[in-house]
């Protein structure tokens, strides 16, 4: 069990609580993602940001070989992860210097040339490794600003093979000209006496900010943009889709958060005051009434058109009637269920593995839930953001709805941390 913080954002009668947008990644966040499943940073070999950052390894052959660990459980954050084999010096392909070495460096746009970044912001390197074979104290790891700026590893690991090590340099201590770094995050592996292969997750920059900040954007679905218009933060439907079945809302929430902790979850559920009320709930004079709701979360921009991954909900024939993307065409189908239905806490056992995979959005170990991924599952999307800023997508099933009835909804947003 973790030692829980909860931050939670509560949407009574779905009334919406929204905090301060991050407007720059490199100059507000107190982390920021290098190689990283789960914190915002860096676009990876991609050309729409300015601080793009391109993985460089150097040798005269492919040494040190890198190799993306992808869907692998043992990775220590999230399930992507980097694998590099390095050769002794002197042996074949390294060179008479021994000299062989790996940076994640910050390129422009073209993606190849270096340009040198300002990233005195932060204080310190985190990252995680672990051995899988050789002698990792003989590593030199730090920054290039100029010249190669960089700490051995020699008193900061051990060389047992298998284990995650954490390792944390203060930046302050390189002699770096900080606000002008071309590789953020630089291994220097020759002169090493014996072949050695190692493993690197959760790569990130930090400030000595410790604190922890979850804020939420409700955003429309077409726009993908605030809504003024919109000042208490409903969350509608269209008018049309009463009596009619599952329909998904026009307004989604984008969630945000900043903190480092490589344990931590976001959960969504409704809190409205009793067993069976999950979803939109009224109370008439007679009886209760309910209209499912369900939830999906997604990096994407959800449109609602075919043929492509969309909003557009449909319900399963099968025993458990699950929910699907009736979008999709390209081999995904009902089998898998990219909608969660949305649960009430009076239903929720905590402590179940089932339940909490129905009420869990986001979090360190799975990334995005309600993605429909790479490998053909239909639960989590493993890392694969780019932005990593999930979005939360609403839909209700309106088959049953009864007319002239106010039904109103307390939805939870919990962030639990470390």
């Amino acid at each position: 069990m973790l030692n829980r913080k909860s931050l939670l954002l509560s949407l009574l009668g779905l009334m919406f609580v929204s905090g301060v947008a991050f407007a720059s990644n490199l100059t507000e966040r107190n982390i920021y993602g290098i190689l990283s499943d789960n914190f915002s940073g860096a676009l990876q070999e991609r050309s729409q940001s300015t601080d793009n950052i391109r993985l460089n390894v150097w040798a005269e052959s492919a040494d040190p070989s890198p190799v993306l660990m992808e869907d692998d459980p043992t990775g220590k954050e999230g399930w992507t992860y980097m694998k590099f084999v390095c050769l002794k010096k002197g042996e074949t392909g390294v060179g008479a210097g021994g000299w062989s070495g790996l940076s994640y460096t910050f390129v422009k746009s073209d993606n190849s040339t270096a340009q040198s970044t300002d990233i005195s912001h932060f204080r310190y390197l985190d990252f995680w490794i672990r051995l899988e074979h050789g002698n990792l104290k003989q590593l030199q790891v730090g920054v290039t600003s100029g010249q190669n700026c960089t700490k051995s590893l020699s008193s900061l690991v051990t060389n047992t093979e298998g284990v995650w090590q954490h390792v944390v340099i203060d930046l302050t201590t390189l002699g770096a000209n900080l606000s002008s770094v071309t590789n953020v995050f630089l291994v220097i592996c020759d002169n090493l006496t014996e072949d050695t292969t190692f493993s690197v997750d959760n790569i990130v920059l930090r400030t000595n900010n410790s604190s922890t900040s979850f804020t939420a954007t409700l955003k429309n679905v077409e726009t993908m943009q605030n809504i003024p218009s919109n000042p208490n933060g409903h969350i509608i439907w269209k008018q049309s889709v009463f009596h009619n079945n599952w329909q998904a809302a026009c307004q989604y929430i984008e969630l945000d958060m900043d903190t480092y902790s490589c344990a931590w979850d976001v959960k969504i559920y409704t809190n409205n005051g009793g067993s069976g009320r999950g979803g939109l709930w009224a109370q008439g004079t007679e009886r209760e009434y309910v209209i499912p709701m369900c939830w999906r979360a997604s990096v994407k921009e959800l449109k609602n058109q075919s043929g492509k991954e969309s909003y557009i909900i449909a319900q399963s024939t099968a025993a458990h009637h699950n929910l699907y993307d009736a979008g999709l065409s390209q081999g995904v189908d009902e089998g898998y269920y990219t909608w969660f239905y949305m649960k009430d806490r009076a239903d929720v056992n905590f402590n179940d593995a089932g339940d909490l995979d129905y009420i869990t959005v986001w979090d360190s170990s799975l990334g995005y839930h309600g993605e429909v991924n790479a490998i053909g599952q239909g639960y989590y999307d493993f890392g694969a953001a780019v932005n990593k800023k999930p979005r939360i997508y609403f839909g209700g099933g309106f088959n049953e709805a009864a007319g002239d009835i106010d039904y109103t909804a307390n939805i939870i947003l919990e962030m639990n941390v470390e």
